[in-house]
């Protein structure tokens, strides 16, 4: 898909230069892997709206998107649509991205509870998509990590079809299975009805990823920048970062940390700041973002 291309295009030599992404830019405050991931989605969009108005029957295309960088003690998300990312951290099980969506505007304004929304007829209306116009502002957020956090980046194929408490259970089951994880995730939206591309990539982080806490240690470590990325659109190729700083995309073989399913079909696959259209929904980075203000 032309998304994930241009994103993975784009990201690949950034990731691989040695560039310090942690490092805040002062006019935006955001990291150096946050104004990245933003930049790239500005590109995928301009991609798919260029594509859109030179050939008619591509005319009203868009996508949505959901992408992660992960470096040193952070990780970057961006996103547009109804793709989302989820983050399990010890028994706490939540979602990160806030939708771009009719449905998600109403249950914001009140006028219907979380729970009618899941009988709702506007699953599929967003009000953000990729592609959609000229200029369309992702949603970048960003985190802190801890050890052992697992992270689902998934397209609405798969929550329009399972509960999140479903899904919650799958990953809590399956910790150390994260292949598994994903084959299930995928079968049970299957079998719920399976009404749309069905996207799923699980990343655990494992505790040797994170860099030492000890101020010493981190002055005495190999400046080597090693950093970890992996990306998805609702139709497209993933690609990551190896252990050893190597670049590789699916198919190839990537790290053991990261593991994704895609259409009925699981591959194993080797394992906050917040910016959008208003500065007022920057948080710390450390928790999750402020409620959103309209």
């Amino acid at each position: 898909g032309i998304a994930v291309n241009v994103v993975s295009t784009g990201m690949l030599p950034e990731l691989g230069s040695g560039r310090e992404l942690s490092k805040v830019d002062i006019q935006s405050g955001l990291s150096h892997a946050a104004l990245l991931l933003q930049q790239q989605i500005a590109a995928a969009n301009k991609g798919i709206y260029d594509a859109a108005q030179a050939r008619p029957e591509c005319a009203g295309m868009g996508t949505t998107i959901v992408a992660a960088v992960f470096f040193g003690n952070r990780v970057s998300i961006g996103h547009i649509g109804d793709s989302r990312c989820y983050r399990m951290r010890g028994e706490k099980f939540e979602q990160l991205t806030h939708d771009h969506s009719l449905l998600q505007e109403q249950i914001d304004s009140g006028q219907i509870t979380a729970e009618q929304a899941k009988y709702s007829l506007n699953k599929n209306l967003v009000t953000r998509a990729l592609g959609i116009e000229a200029i369309v502002p992702a949603d970048i957020s960003e985190y802190r990590l801890e050890p052992n956090d697992i992270y689902l980046l998934c397209s609405d194929g798969l929550t329009d079809m399972v509960d999140p408490e479903v899904v919650q259970s799958v990953v809590d089951d399956k910790r150390t299975e994260l292949p598994q994880a994903a084959a299930e995730l995928i079968d049970l939206a299957n079998q719920n009805g399976g009404r749309d591309n069905i996207s799923v990539i699980l990343v655990r982080v494992p505790p040797e990823f994170l860099p030492s806490s000890g101020w010493a240690q981190r002055f005495l470590a190999p400046k080597t920048g090693i950093s970890r990325g992996a990306f998805r659109s609702r139709s497209g190729r993933s690609v990551g970062r190896t252990s050893d700083g190597g670049l590789r995309s699916a198919p190839a073989r990537l790290p053991p940390w990261a593991h994704q399913g895609r259409h009925g079909q699981a591959r194993t696959l080797p394992e906050g700041r917040h910016a959008g259209r208003d500065p007022a929904r920057q948080g710390t980075g450390d928790d999750r973002p402020p409620p959103r203000q309209r």
